[in-house]
């Protein structure tokens, strides 16, 4: 099999400036009666192999990144999320989020509070001892039709579907 190489997924879609963008958003809301305030980054990558009956029947690589942002306004919560991580695509997800939480207001018979805490920042990444987007395709199919090969031994499985 000839290597096929896959290209190098973004670690980071937003950025130069992005955390300042996320920040001037959060303000904004803040500025525009919200209690209180936030937004979550997330940046996604997924790689799938398949293998059925000894042969490799899909491969797949999947990079999602986006942006959610919650308020609380008038004792209610409100939420909306974007793939879009330009200053405009956010500016309008916060208004989306500051409509959804004057609509829950509108029928909200008990308003929520804040508990009195400090805020909190972090930050996960996945914790690996190989990186596996640095494993070869070919080395990554191989061990895959191994192992799919195996369950088809003689006295195995009649079939196999290996991820």
């Amino acid at each position: 099999m000839a290597e096929q190489s896959v290209p190098r997924p973004h670690t980071n879609l937003v950025g130069v400036g992005a955390r300042d963008l996320v920040t001037r958003c959060v303000r904004d809301l803040t500025r525009r009666g919200a209690a209180y305030a936030d937004a979550r980054y997330e940046h996604s990558l997924h790689e799938s192999l398949v293998a059925e009956d000894g042969h490799a029947s899909s491969i797949s690589l999947y990079e999602s990144a986006g942006v959610g942002i919650r308020v609380l306004l008038d004792g209610s919560w409100g939420f909306a999320a974007t793939p879009d991580l330009t200053r405009a695509g956010l500016a309008r997800t916060a208004t989306l989020a500051l409509e959804s939480a004057k609509a829950s207001a509108s029928l909200n018979r008990s308003p929520r509070a804040l508990a009195p805490v400090e805020p909190v920042r972090a930050r996960h990444t996945s914790r690996y001892a190989i990186d596996p987007f640095e494993v070869p395709l070919a080395q990554k199919l191989d061990y895959l039709l191994w192992a799919n090969t195996t369950l088809l031994g003689p006295d195995a499985v009649q079939r196999a579907t290996t991820h």
